[in-house]
């Protein structure tokens, strides 16, 4: 997986060189431009302590999150393979394993999935790069797309009783003239409007199309728990282990 040259330089500055090269030698820096009035004693008496700026969100609410999500993936493991090929989930109440724990500095708190849209585009596509979304779909990845340099393409989601997505298409693409700019693909789990979950066999093509091809997934799943549509087998993409 490849990800945008206009994020993470490597390269430091001549200040910045500076610095590491003297905190390598050993020598302690005082920071004369820090502005944080909490570490001054400068802040009103209403503010409990100093205040640290955590780019990923709080620490403490990124571990109370991280326990949940390894209490949802343990939950969601999967129990047995059925003999006519059909992947069957069950809950279990056992305690997390490693497999299953999330790391909690390996989590982001934003303030809105569009926000963390946006955060993902420029991670991952170069300004022209293309981005792969529902139809129907969440109205706003084409804009976004648009406002990050981006171009999106629409996969057409079918109906034959039960919404599913056409993975033959999608390989088509992947296999021809565009597929190469193709960086990721939006899935929706359940997907807006529709209601309709990622099925068992879905979630398995996808991720060997995409590990096939280095797309990677943008997986929204805001709204897990809001079934519309009850399939059996339901189960999230994000901490998936499938190979």
């Amino acid at each position: 997986m490849r990800f945008s040259s206009r994020v993470g330089s490597t390269k430091l500055n001549p200040i910045a060189k500076a610095e590491a090269e003297a905190r390598s030698r050993g020598i302690t820096l005082n920071t004369v431009n820090d502005s944080n009035p909490t570490k001054h004693g400068l802040a009103p008496v209403q503010v409990p302590g100093v205040y640290t700026a955590e780019p990923r969100g709080p620490l403490a609410v990124r571990k109370e999150l991280a326990r949940f999500l390894t209490q949802r993936n343990v939950k969601e493991t999967m129990s047995n393979l059925a003999g006519d090929g059909e992947v069957v989930y069950e809950s279990t109440e056992t305690e997390p394993t490693s497999s299953a724990s999330v790391d909690p500095d390996r989590l982001y708190l934003l303030s809105s999935t569009s926000e963390a849209y946006t955060w993902l585009f420029k991670l991952m596509c170069d300004p022209g790069d293309i981005v792969l979304g529902p139809k129907p779909g969440y109205p706003l990845i084409e804009s976004i797309g648009g406002l990050e340099n981006v171009d999106t393409i629409e996969y057409q989601l079918q109906f034959d009783g039960s919404w599913f997505i056409d993975i033959a298409w999608l390989r088509e693409l992947l296999e021809g003239p565009k597929g190469e700019k193709v960086r990721a693909i939006v899935l929706i789990n359940p997907n807006n409007p529709t209601g309709s979950y990622i099925k068992p066999d879905e979630h398995e093509s996808l991720v060997a199309l995409c590990r096939e091809h280095e797309v990677a997934i943008i997986a929204d799943e805001v709204f897990f728990d809001y079934s519309l549509e009850p399939f059996a087998g339901n189960r999230r993409l994000a901490g998936s282990r499938v190979l």
